[in-house]
């Protein structure tokens, strides 16, 4: 059953939002993909605190339009990864799950505001998580200081054999 007025427009609204709220927008080719499949890549999405929808192009691009986002109207049938907190997270969990589904196809998408290409969004998802990089800036961040003790106790360490030779020597 077709939807009315009424509920096109707060579809309409609620994608308009979703586009200003979203550091990252994903679009992807879902021709193929099994109502399964969709429903495993929306409960992952959401797990993450993102969203995945099926969109009407036309509401699409009205909604692209309302929230001051250039696209060019999509063709074929659009689904749509909306990323909140990251935008490295949202292309990194649509590019795997397209490797393991060949049915879903990404086709480009937005990066704050900025309409970027297929292969932008390959290579943020190539990037470490946000997790993975404040990991490593913290073990950069300990390091010269965890290297500073272990030199300071071999120091004291090796007084204490010194010691401990030489009285074994005058004994």
């Amino acid at each position: 059953m077709p939807k009315t007025r009424d509920q096109k427009e707060v579809v309409l609204k609620a994608l308009t939002e979703a586009l200003k709220d979203a550091k990252a927008v994903v679009f992807a080719d879902y021709q193929g993909l099994g109502v399964r499949e969709q429903q495993e890549l929306q409960g992952n999405l959401r797990e993450n605190g993102m969203r995945f929808e099926v969109v009407k192009n036309t509401l699409f691009t009205l909604a692209a339009k309302d929230a001051g986002l250039k696209l060019e109207r999509p063709t074929g049938p659009v689904a749509v990864a909306f990323g909140f907190e990251d935008p490295v997270a949202v292309a990194k969990a649509v590019h795997t799950f397209a490797k393991d589904h060949e049915a879903l196809e990404v086709t480009g998408g937005f990066v704050d505001g900025e309409a970027v290409e297929v292969s932008v969004i390959d290579k943020l998802a190539s990037l470490p998580s946000r997790d993975e990089l404040l990991a490593k800036l913290m073990g950069s961040i300990s390091a010269p200081v965890r290297n500073l003790a272990s030199g300071l106790s071999g120091v004291s360490r090796n007084l204490v054999y010194a010691l401990t030779a030489v009285k074994e020597q005058k004994a």
